[in-house]
């Protein structure tokens, strides 16, 4: 649900949003198909953002904005003994993490000519972990109009670890820290009629903050090392075509690699 404001040197826009997800995961054993081991992960968010953006020149712009998200993770986990005749489950496990996010960010665009440069910082203290992030971008864009548009960014990006089992993190909340990565972007647009866009885009992402797992042989968990970090990499190529024209027929098409 969102609300615009716009005036002449001013537009605001306020939304309210929410999400709900779940997901189960059981293990039947023989014939009898008697649960083994059942898993199920039930995740609600509800964030309230405001974003405003007033302009200062003919083409420069200054963003500034705030949001609230609440966030409620729950899982639960049995583990049937299935030696014992009566099939009784041997453990049960079940626990709940409730929190918020409360972030802001700011943003200035400066346009000089065929060249815009954007400056950009954003901050998040996520409640369940006591950690906050503060996290700086800038990127630029030269026009060179018929031949197309180029463009480059660089930042630092902090955001909630999503690679971790809630169950596993429940006693170690005090020695995880917000998942961490360095980007750079490189892309390039150009505009074939009024209406259509193609272009393309390269990205490369380095973590340094994802935890050591111990894969056990025979066994489908793993040991989570939480106070050890490791790295990983992440990059792709993205190719797409757009109809901006928003009348009676408009498409985007993407490819990625």
């Amino acid at each position: 649900i969102g609300w615009d404001f716009l005036s002449e040197r001013l537009k605001n826009k306020l939304v309210f949003s929410g999400g709900y997800s779940k997901g189960e995961i059981i293990d039947l054993y023989g014939n009898e198909n008697i649960p083994t081991y059942e898993f199920s992960d039930t995740r609600k968010k509800y964030q309230v953002k405001n974003s405003s953006s007033l302009y200062l020149r003919e083409n420069d712009v200054l963003m500034f904005g705030a949001d609230f998200l609440f966030q409620e993770y729950n899982e639960k986990e049995y583990h049937n003994d299935t030696n014992n005749i009566e099939r009784i489950y041997a453990e049960k496990l079940g626990t709940t993490l409730t929190g918020m996010r409360i972030g802001g960010f700011g943003n200035y665009s400066l346009s000089i000519k065929n060249f815009t440069l954007n400056t950009g910082l954003r901050g998040d203290h996520y409640t369940i972990l006591e950690e906050t992030g503060i996290s700086p971008r800038i990127s630029a864009n030269l026009n060179l109009n018929q031949i197309g548009t180029f463009a480059a960014s660089y930042g630092m990006h902090y955001q909630f670890p999503t690679y971790l089992r809630i169950l596993s993190m429940k006693g170690y909340l005090n020695k995880i820290k917000l998942q961490r990565n360095w980007q750079v972007a490189f892309g390039y647009e150009k505009q074939i009629n009024k209406n259509i866009i193609s272009g393309t885009e390269i990205y490369y992402k380095h973590y340094d903050r994802e935890p050591l797992y111990e894969i056990k042989n025979q066994v489908r968990t793993a040991d989570t090392a939480f106070d050890i970090f490791g790295t990983k990499r992440a990059y792709g190529i993205e190719l797409y075509l757009q109809k901006k024209k928003k009348d009676k027929f408009y498409y985007n098409i993407s490819y990625t690699l």
